[in-house]
């Protein structure tokens, strides 16, 4: 609350104002603000015509709810004695008290202690999930990574190429074997072909006489 304190007088006022009533000394505790000054102590030092302002900030420390009664007068230096100025009636509050516990829809309550050991499970229980979740992503991960690369392997398999099928033998002709001999179509007589020659060629079978073409 803002107090002011002018002087309508002829002569010169100085003094201070006090505070008092029920709950000063028992929780009701008082700050005073001299403006422009600043100062905590509310004393005043005016000449007729001119006036101060002082704030008065009330605070609660434990006191009980209530209305309460307070009372300003001035105590001048002049002679004057003590002053009545105003009468105060302010209504305190109780503090509002912390929570008990948790009320829920159904009706029933559960206290402070059995609320934080819930709330500790739905934690624990939270982060159990959050990391099952990344341990199923990291395997699902690597599960398609490895079916990725599965597939790329099975991509660079090369496919054998097919082999070149024979041409089919005409009438008197043979192939050459591994070991340089061929067998007479004609007879069955297998005879040792010469090293200085290359297929397609000819040679007399000594066996039947014979001429039989060598080819690729």
């Amino acid at each position: 609350m803002v107090v002011r304190v002018e002087n309508s007088g002829n002569s010169h006022k100085k003094g201070i104002l006090i505070l008092s009533g029920k709950g000063l000394n028992s929780g009701l505790v008082k700050t005073w603000d001299v403006q422009p000054t600043g100062s905590t102590l509310p004393a005043y030092d005016i000449a007729p015509g001119e006036a101060v302002t002082m704030s008065l900030t009330l605070t609660s420390s434990g006191l009980e709810s209530g209305l309460y009664d307070l009372t300003i007068t001035a105590s001048e230096d002049d002679g004057s004695g003590t002053v009545s100025l105003t009468t105060i009636q302010i209504y305190v509050e109780d503090a509002p008290l912390p929570p008990a516990g948790i009320s829920l829809p159904t009706g029933h309550s559960i206290n402070n202690s059995t609320s934080l050991s819930v709330m500790l499970g739905g934690y624990i229980f939270a982060l159990l999930a959050i990391m099952a979740l990344r341990w199923t992503m990291r395997r699902s991960r690597a599960s398609i990574e490895a079916i990725q690369l599965a597939a790329v392997e099975a991509a660079q398999i090369e496919e054998p190429e097919p082999e070149e099928e024979e041409e089919p033998l005409a009438e008197g002709e043979v192939r050459s074997s591994i070991d340089g001999s061929a067998i007479c179509p004609f007879c069955t007589t297998r005879s040792k072909l010469p090293k200085d020659k290359t297929p397609p060629f000819r040679f007399r079978c000594p066996s039947c006489s014979e001429v039989v073409r060598v080819v690729e």
